[in-house]
C-alpha cells in the first residue's frame, strides 16, 4: 500500500494581527525571478493605486528581477508605498505574517510544488490570492481564498486582491482551523508515527 502524507508547517502562534490603517496592506514573500512574477504583483498594485486605492506593499525576498521591481515602484503613484528589503531570515517572514497587520498575501507563481509560505499564511488566517498551479489549491483552500488562472491578467489579480481583502474575521478563523486539520506539522508527524507503529505491530 502506498500512502502520501503532508508534512505541513509548525504553528506560528495564532491569527495574524489585523490591519490598522486605511491603506490596503499586501504581503508577498518569495525569490524575485521570472517564475515568481513579482513584477506582475507590482504592476497590479500600481494599477490599484492609479485608481485611488492606498496600497502598502511589502515583498520579502531577493533575486535577479529585484532591480526591475524597484524601478517599477519608483515610477508608481504616491498612493503605493512599497517596502522591498530583499532577503530576510525565515523568522522575519513569520514575524511579518503574524504581527505585520496585513490584509492579503499574494503569490503569482507560474509553477509551484506545495507552497510553504501559503501554508504559513493559512496558519495565521491571512487571505491568499494565488495562481492555481501545482499544489496551491491543496493549501489555499479555494472556498476561503482567491485562486486565479495560471496566466492571469492584471485585472484578474486586482479584482482577486480586493475580494480577498474584503473577507472577514470568521473566514480567518476557518482558514486557521483547516490548516490545523491538514497542515499542522506537529499533528501530521504524530499521526504518521502512530500509523507506522500500528503497521509494524
Amino acid at each position: 500500500i502506498l500512502r502520501t502524507r503532508h508534512l505541513g508547517v509548525h504553528d506560528l502562534g495564532g491569527l495574524s494581527e489585523p490591519s490598522m490603517g486605511p491603506a490596503l496592506r499586501v504581503l508577498s514573500a518569495s525569490s524575485v525571478d521570472r517564475n515568481k512574477r513579482v513584477t506582475l504583483i507590482a504592476e497590479c498594485l500600481i494599477g490599484l493605486a492609479r485608481r485611488g486605492n492606498r496600497i502598502e506593499w511589502t515583498h520579502l525576498g531577493d533575486g535577479p528581477e529585484l532591480r526591475q521591481v524597484e524601478a517599477l515602484v519608483r515610477r508608481s503613484p504616491r498612493e503605493l508605498v512599497a517596502t522591498l528589503p530583499g532577503h530576510v531570515d525565515q523568522s522575519e517572514v513569520h514575524e511579518q505574517m503574524r504581527h505585520g497587520g496585513f490584509d492579503v498575501f499574494v503569490n503569482l507563481s507560474k509553477s509551484e510544488g506545495l507552497p510553504v509560505t501559503i501554508m504559513e499564511a493559512q496558519c495565521v488566517g491571512l487571505p491568499v490570492v494565488a495562481t492555481d498551479v501545482g499544489g496551491t489549491a491543496e493549501v489555499a483552500f479555494p472556498d476561503l481564498n482567491q485562486l486565479i488562472s495560471s496566466g492571469p491578467s492584471v485585472s484578474d489579480v486586482e479584482v482577486a486582491i480586493l475580494r480577498a481583502a474584503a473577507s472577514g474575521p470568521n473566514v480567518a478563523h476557518e482558514r486557521r482551523e483547516r490548516w490545523a486539520r491538514n497542515f499542522n506539522s506537529e499533528k501530521n508527524y504524530r499521526d504518521f508515527a502512530r500509523e507506522l507503529t500500528e503497521t509494524v505491530q
